[in-house]
This record gives structure tokens, sequence and C-alpha cells, in this order.
């Protein structure tokens, strides 16, 4: 089975929602949190279980803000109105009678009914909005300030994971350039051995020379996994439709890539450095590794394939030898 591309998937911290997509409670260019909106209250930030009667109002109050906010998704539609109306009515009730389970029900049928139409649309939920707001709370002086590239480096916050995969496997990229390059300078006697090298300096040359066609392709493809789950946060976090709970998986994802990319380079190219003509489009073996990681679903879709009839051609030789 393919991978799936349900990933909410990163973007740098601090990365500013468009004003038509302004977090709830919160104007445009305020650096602070409103009061008023549920989604800046501790509990929320914590991301308290919607078992609770108060997490399941948050969730509630954040959606309709959203709404009020964002009042051309309702396209005049005048059920979806009178759902919002009644999840506002909800929440009121449940706020002045909390612990009525009898009016619990009433607002999580409200809830049901206009986030059925906002999931639809726009991919946003009461949980989706208080998870973005949640993620994208820490504030810095510049986009240069040290704390946040330490942060997004050393110890990324769950939307940050696919940024510093990309910052990493690019550093990685760079290095492995640096060392082939220092190998190709390396004098080499009769026999092709180096010379004038330490031990270990030997070591690194031969260690580049033989793993740099594999480490190559295996790191541009999971760098182009990167930048994919990247982008899908980032515009998750755009719409806030960003959900904790569903961000899993992207450390397999990556990892999926780099194979896919190594595969791919040694399937469609036979010499070390040189590419290959693709669909009409001649490309490097770099290029063929992030494209494979960029696109692993289709990817591994066509492998997929590829097994399915290698087993159907071998189990029809195997029918007719009986």
């Amino acid at each position: 089975m393919p991978p799936s591309d349900d990933v909410n998937a990163g973007t740098p911290p601090d990365t500013a929602v468009s004003d038509a997509g302004n977090p709830p409670g919160r104007a445009a260019g305020d650096g602070g949190a409103s009061k008023d909106f549920p989604g800046d209250r501790p509990g929320a930030r914590s991301g308290a279980s919607p078992s609770s009667d108060g997490a399941l109002v948050e969730e509630c109050e954040a959606l309709v803000l959203y709404v009020a906010r964002h009042g051309d998704i309702l396209d005049d539609d005048e059920s979806v109105k009178s759902a919002v109306t009644d999840l506002f009515q909800a929440i009121a009730e449940c706020r002045a009678e909390p612990g009525d389970r009898g009016r619990l029900s009433k607002l999580l049928d409200a809830y049901a009914a206009v986030t059925r139409f906002t999931a639809r649309t726009r991919g946003v939920s009461g949980r989706s909005i208080l998870d973005t707001m949640a993620e994208t709370g820490r504030q810095y002086r510049a986009w240069w300030d040290i704390r946040r590239v330490l942060v997004v480096l050393f110890t990324p916050m769950r939307h940050q994971r696919p940024l510093c995969g990309s910052i990493w496997l690019f550093v990685a990229a760079l290095s492995m350039q640096i060392l082939t390059g220092w190998a190709d300078r390396v004098g080499t006697n009769s026999n092709g051995h180096p010379q004038n090298l330490g031990r270990l300096l030997h070591l690194l040359y031969w260690a580049v020379r033989d793993l740099q066609p594999l480490l190559v392709p295996f790191i541009w493809g999971g760098l182009g996994a990167s930048v994919f789950l990247m982008k899908r946060v980032s515009d998750r976090l755009s719409e806030l439709a960003y959900e904790k709970v569903r961000l899993k998986g992207d450390g397999t994802r990556i990892f999926l890539g780099a194979i896919l990319g190594l595969l791919v380079v040694q399937i469609f190219t036979q010499t070390p450095g040189v590419g290959s003509n693709v669909g009409g489009v001649n490309l490097t073996q770099v290029t063929l590794a992030f494209v494979a990681g960029l696109g692993v679903k289709p990817v591994y879709a066509a492998f997929e394939a590829l097994v399915e009839g290698v087993a159907s051609r071998i189990s029809g030789r195997n029918g007719q030898a009986r």
C-alpha cells in the first residue's frame, strides 16, 4: 500500500499567518494574544484532551470565532448559518451549566454539524485551530535570533521537524560535495592508491570513493521528502488546519524518500555521477533522487506495480511448468 499523503506537514517557526487566515481573537499585526481567544489559554496550549467539558467548549469557541472572522466561508448557506447559531447557543448553555450531560450532547451535535462543513471546505476544526496556535506560539525578536536557530536544529517543535531534517540533510549534501571534491584532488600512484595521506585520511579517502555513489542519492532523496513535508505543514499552519495528533510518520517518510531516491538512481543510471534521460528529459542523479523523495507516493506505487508484474510473470511460468 502506498504511503499516505495525510501528513500535516512543516513550516519555520513564527511563520506569520496571512491576514485572510489570521488566527481568531488576534488582530492583524498584534504580537500579543487576545485574552478572549480560547487558544491562548494555558489549558488549550497544553493540548488538553477534548474528553473534558472545558476543553471541548474551548474547541467549539475557537471554531465559532474562526467562522466569525471568515464569514465568506458560509457562502450564504442558511443551513450552515443555522448550525453556527446552534453551536453558539450550545456553548453559552454549557458555560452557564457546566457538567450537564444533556447540554453537552447538544454541544457535540452542534460542533459536529459545523465541523462537517469547515473540515470539508477548509480542513479546519476547533482542534486544528488550537493546535496551530499552540505550535506557532513561540516569539523571537527577529528571524535571525540565535535562539530560534538552536531550537529548530536541536529541539524542534513537532511542526518544525521537517524543516530541521531539511537543514541537516542539506548540510550533509554540502559536506559530501566538499569531500568528493577533496578526493578528486588527491594524487594517486600507479596502483590507484592515494599518496601522502595519513592513516585516517587514507580511510576517509576510500570511504568517500566507495560510498559517494550511494550516499549522494540517499541524502537528496531524503531532502526531497523533507521539502514535501515542510510544504504540507506550512500550508496546514497558514490555513489553521494543523492537527498535532495527525502529524505522524514524518521520519518514516523521510527515510523512505531517501531509500527510493537511492533505488531510482541505481535503476535509471549505470555510471556514477552521470544522469539519465527519463521521459525525454535529461536529469542528473541528484535531480532524480530529489524528485523521487519529493513524490514518494507515486514512486512507491510504481515499484509496487513492478513487483506485482514480476510476481505475476513468475507465477505464470510456474503454472506452465506444472
